[in-house]
């Protein structure tokens, strides 16, 4: 019982993008580290995001993305998240158009089943006044990570949906085109101005599971709130960063 228990964590770490230290609480990643370079924000926000909004994989990447429109601590968008809206409800409750996400797709996105709806949005709607196309969560999701990786490794669309259509991810596209220096092991990070007590393992609860190339970044249970992490500057490995609240 206790092998499938821990065969199903490992799995959920590996599809939600981060991975468990040795006992078993969130660790590093390269991919928090290439969101973090990305987008310009603190790993420990990237990993609050990947703790608790794992429901969908690319969901911490969008947040980022609509904070970085907004100009807003990404943590911001966290509870309205969770409590049920829509990214397209947090759009608005932040006054951001939905044609800040449209970007160009090429003619054969519209015979591909995930992009013709988009596709027809943005061909019904670029030339009018009133741009007021429908999205869903999932069409925000596809037009920001695609977006991202044409930002990022220069990726275009159309070479993005053939690789998606395939059965790729976008997360798997996204790690297969990785700068090595983001696979790299790196220092552990320590805290200034918390209380740095070394916390029992929790072998008890969790299983204890090797994860290579990573490194701790304890986050409390509920998350870090907005604003919390501007004081975190580095943690000694094995010890958890609590705010002094």
């Amino acid at each position: 019982m206790k092998k499938i228990f821990a065969a199903f964590v490992l799995m959920f770490a590996v599809l939600t993008g981060f991975a468990m230290a040795q006992d078993g609480r969130l660790a590093e990643t390269p991919m928090t580290r290439f969101l973090a370079d990305h987008y310009k924000v603190d790993p420990v926000v990237v990993l609050s995001l990947q703790q608790r909004m794992n429901k969908y994989e690319d969901d911490t990447s969008v947040a980022l993305y609509l904070a970085k429109l907004a100009d807003i601590d990404p943590m911001k968008m966290l509870d309205p998240r969770l409590s049920g809206k829509s990214w397209k409800q947090l759009m608005d409750d932040s006054d951001l158009e939905v044609k800040l996400l449209f970007i160009d797709l090429p003619k054969e996105a519209a015979k591909n089943e995930r992009f013709a709806y988009i596709y027809s949005q943005i061909e019904k709607n670029k030339n009018t006044k009133n741009f007021s196309p429908v999205l869903y969560d999932a069409n925000i999701r596809d037009l920001i990570q695609l977006r991202l990786l044409k930002e990022a490794f220069g990726i275009a669309p159309s070479a993005a949906i053939k690789k998606l259509a395939k059965g790729s991810s976008f997360t798997e596209i996204i790690e297969q085109s990785m700068p090595e220096k983001y696979l790299e092991d790196s220092v552990s990070p320590t805290v200034d101005n918390y209380k740095v007590p070394v916390k029992k393992s929790d072998a008890n609860t969790l299983p204890r599971i090797e994860a290579p190339r990573v490194r701790a970044i304890v986050i409390p249970k509920g998350g870090y709130e907005a604003g919390e992490v501007n004081t975190i500057r580095s943690a000694k490995p094995g010890t958890e960063a609590i705010p002094n609240r």
